[in-house]
């Protein structure tokens, strides 16, 4: 008589998910945090699950964890049947009810602040059941390591196993308060530029910016900028820009407030600098109706915004 295979449990299925976390995070400590369960529970299950497989899914040595040979075959077959059990069970669920849970999204400060945080308010005025976790982070983060469901990254996309979704294009224009233009006079071309204090902007992979290219149709310009007030922030840039401290090239999005309330207002208005994509990243395309819904809800405001500025 042979022996018949252990059927799969519902505990099986949990466990099969929990390992999936413990081995994206690299550590129990960490799965533990961002799965909400007690280090010595999330220990104890996985043991149980190994006991029951009768394999060693995990290295324990010096306190780091690896996969096992088998520990890799396992992974890579049990994210698949999480993932379609995920995916089914979100699909009847949300046949009966609205959408719920929480979505966790990672962004730069300035997008956050600027881009996301007026999306998110006016989502969750729609989705009352779905919880935001709108995180700032001003370099580009694991979105294993972190527990997020989405990232907004702006500019070139490195080779990745990401899966990204273009959300637009964020172009910068040249932005002075009256009070600075009033005192040291308005530049009537690009060249005149070089005379005034411009507020430059450096990024720790870039480095300062030490010259501005502006595009006019089809005409490009690359100028040198006088080296006067650096930021690594549009949100400080801004606030430099309104205080008067020069001429800034910054994303008008970012500063819509202080536009409209005429506290800034163009220099040069045909011309303009460069434009950066953004993107919205997620570890799969396979999504919870939540981050499904969130992302499109994202996807057409941005749309919507595209629209608006290209009638004005």
């Amino acid at each position: 008589m042979t022996n018949r295979p252990h059927p799969l449990s519902p505990d099986d299925l949990r466990d099969m998910a929990l390992f999936i976390a413990v081995s994206r995070a690299g550590s129990i400590s960490r799965a533990s945090v961002q799965a909400g369960i007690p280090k010595a529970t999330l220990s104890r299950r996985i043991s149980g699950l190994e006991k029951r497989l009768g394999l060693a899914l995990l290295n324990r040595v010096g306190g780091r964890l690896t996969l096992t040979t088998e520990g890799q075959c396992y992974q890579a077959e049990a994210e698949q049947i999480v993932q379609r059990a995920e995916l089914l069970h979100d699909g009847l669920t949300t046949q009966r009810a609205e959408p719920s849970g929480l979505v966790r999204i990672n962004a730069a400060p300035d997008v956050a602040e600027h881009a996301m945080a007026p999306i998110v308010a006016e989502f969750m005025l729609r989705h009352p059941q779905i919880r935001v976790v709108l995180e700032q982070h001003p370099e580009r983060v694991d979105l294993v390591e972190r527990g997020c469901d989405l990232a907004l990254r702006v500019g070139a996309l490195p080779d990745s196993n990401l899966c990204a979704r273009k959300l637009g294009d964020l172009s910068r224009v040249l932005l002075a308060a009256p009070a600075y233009l009033a005192r040291a006079g308005e530049p009537s071309s690009p060249a005149e530029l070089t005379a005034h204090r411009c507020i430059r902007f450096t990024a720790r992979s870039k480095g300062t910016e030490t010259h501005w290219t502006l595009h006019r149709d089809e005409e490009s310009l690359l100028l040198a900028t006088a080296e006067s007030v650096t930021t690594n922030t549009a949100g400080t840039a801004r606030a430099l820009a309104e205080a008067g401290a020069g001429i800034a090239l910054t994303i008008p999005e970012y500063c819509g407030d202080a536009i409209s309330a005429g506290r800034l207002v163009r220099v040069l208005p045909e011309w303009r600098g460069s434009s950066f994509s953004l993107y919205a990243v997620t570890l799969t395309r396979r999504l919870p109706s939540r981050v499904r819904l969130l992302l499109d809800f994202t996807a057409e405001a941005f749309a919507r915004r595209a629209q608006d500025a290209a009638r004005t």
